[in-house]
């Protein structure tokens, strides 16, 4: 699977606690029920100040911010995370992946229909964020159900979905899908570093992000693709500028044997860890008449950020900021990065690219290339 990012998925929980009450015995039982109540509520006081106090970091780490919009159809949901995030892309990695079992200790197996993966990198320790979002299907869900399993059952030492904290998990059904979403438990991270309150902020900040899922229609991959390429057949004329602020048009493609378009976006891992093989492709292109531009989907709301990333991955070809008739075109984009090849007229050759190759990023785009010459 190709990775990418897109941005992270969260769904808010409710929780629920059921009180049940019997009749007293004896004045001793009401005194140290009295007691254990006046506990309780103390305990509930604390617990609802620690709350304000997590709602008010939340805030703060939230104001001024510019939220993201991700859509991932073929998982079918629609989130918004802030900028606290995208802010550090470099530490932040995240994983698409879908289609595989997960087995539980005792060999029940359940299908896998996606999964989205997050860690936040602080030094050389890896911390989870939104640690795991599993999308099953209902048949799935219900056969684990008549087999006697929990979805905790999957979550075993000897489980590739091991956690270093403790976990808290919810569910959410929806267009005849599970949603399974393991967070960690912020609650049990002790701050004794600086490297802790950092995480915790992140955490904190990601509860934010459960509050903004909207689920949408699932798309396949397939349709998804065929949706993309009947979208972008053409590049229409546009008057834009690139990062320097330089005017750029639909000149860009004369003279060239093709063109290739990637179009990424700042709160894209997968984006920005492959801008330095796209400019070793660029560099090595240039001699064929064969071009490597960029179009920043967030590029006029991020234009210092881009610029920061593009000076520090070494990327030195042309990184378009869209105009309206760019951002027009872009509508129907289902993820970043996407890429598309197009001759000296602007118009599509073969189909497009979604996704960013695995390894060997320069070698994978190359070798598409050579196929659209022949």
């Amino acid at each position: 699977m190709m990775k990418r990012i897109i941005t992270i998925l969260l769904i808010a929980c409710l929780s629920i606690s059921i009180i049940g009450c019997g009749k007293e015995k004896d004045n001793k039982k009401k005194q140290d029920d009295k007691i254990e109540q006046q506990d309780n509520s103390v305990d509930e006081k604390e617990q609802q100040d620690k709350s304000q106090e997590d709602e008010s970091l939340a805030k703060e780490l939230l104001k001024d911010v510019n939220p993201k919009t991700f859509k991932v159809d073929e998982m079918g949901f629609l989130l918004t995370y802030p900028k606290l995030w995208h802010e550090n892309f470099d530490d932040m990695g995240g994983l698409v992946d879908g289609n595989f079992e997960i087995k539980t200790a005792s060999g029940f197996s359940m299908e896998v229909y996606g999964s989205i993966l997050y860690d936040y990198s602080i030094k050389q320790d890896v911390y989870k964020l939104l640690t795991h979002i599993l999308v099953i299907s209902k048949d799935e869900w219900d056969k684990m159900i008549e087999n006697g399993n929990s979805i905790e059952d999957f979550f075993t030492k000897e489980n590739w979905l091991a956690f270093e904290q403790e976990i808290t998990i919810t569910t959410h059904e929806e267009n005849g899908y599970m949603y399974i979403i393991i967070t960690p438990d912020k609650s049990k991270i002790a701050e004794k570093t600086d490297e802790d309150k950092q995480y915790k902020n992140m955490l904190v900040t990601s509860e934010e992000l459960l509050k903004s899922i909207e689920f949408i229609e699932v798309v396949t991959t397939e349709e998804r693709d065929k949706r993309a390429n009947e979208s972008f057949t053409v590049v229409p004329q546009f008057k834009a500028k690139d990062t320097n602020g330089n005017d750029i048009d639909n000149s860009i493609f004369e003279g060239k044997k093709l063109t290739m378009i990637n179009i990424w976006a700042t709160t894209c891992g997968a984006c920005v860890n492959e801008l330095p093989e796209l400019q070793e492709l660029y560099k090595d292109m240039k001699e064929k008449d064969i071009n490597v531009i960029s179009i920043v989907t967030d590029g006029s709301e991020e234009l210092e950020l881009t610029k920061t990333i593009i000076k520090k991955t070494g990327v030195e070809y042309t990184n378009i900021v869209p105009d309206d008739n760019l951002i027009e075109y872009l509508k129907n984009l289902t993820a970043t990065p996407t890429t598309i090849f197009v001759n000296d007229k602007g118009e599509k050759v073969g189909d497009i690219m979604i996704g960013a190759p695995m390894e060997n990023a320069k070698e994978a785009y190359e070798e598409e290339i050579n196929k659209r010459l022949k």
